[in-house]
């Protein structure tokens, strides 16, 4: 693996650790260095609220890591590469950047969304640093 990936795999994974609150499922972003992943979080909340089964989000290396990460904790079903119509892995690469998207499953039990509440606690205004042993 190039080392540049390995560098920022391993800088989204410490970036974004999953923190479960107490009573209820919910996620925590730390996020100190990237772009504040603010429209990525609004687009998963209200299409958790609408029911939805997928969305679609844009295509950049932090949104994939995101939901990648969801996806491993099991917030998401599935993550798929396409275009603004459908998830199609062979149409992604026929089209141009604006129109590529990852679309996400999303993952309900007992008619109910997995992922109640998502929110950043590390914003340019108010940065929250902690050291790795805080995190786990």
């Amino acid at each position: 693996m190039p080392l540049a990936n390995m560098q920022q795999r391993s800088l989204v994974e410490k970036l974004l650790q999953l923190y479960y609150s107490t009573g209820r499922r919910s996620l925590v972003l730390l996020n100190q260095l990237m772009p504040l992943p603010h429209d990525l979080c609004a687009r998963l909340q209200n299409a958790f609220r609408a029911r939805h089964q997928k969305i679609a989000v844009t295509h950049n290396t932090q949104n994939l890591g995101i939901l990648s990460i969801l996806l491993r904790a099991g917030f998401i079903s599935a993550i798929t590469r396409g275009t603004i119509e459908a998830p199609s892995p062979e149409a992604f690469h026929k089209v141009g950047d604006a129109q590529r998207r990852i679309w996400a499953d999303l993952k309900y039990r007992d008619d109910r969304p997995v992922l109640h509440n998502m929110e950043l606690i590390s914003k340019p205004s108010k940065r929250v640093y902690m050291e790795l042993q805080e995190i786990r």
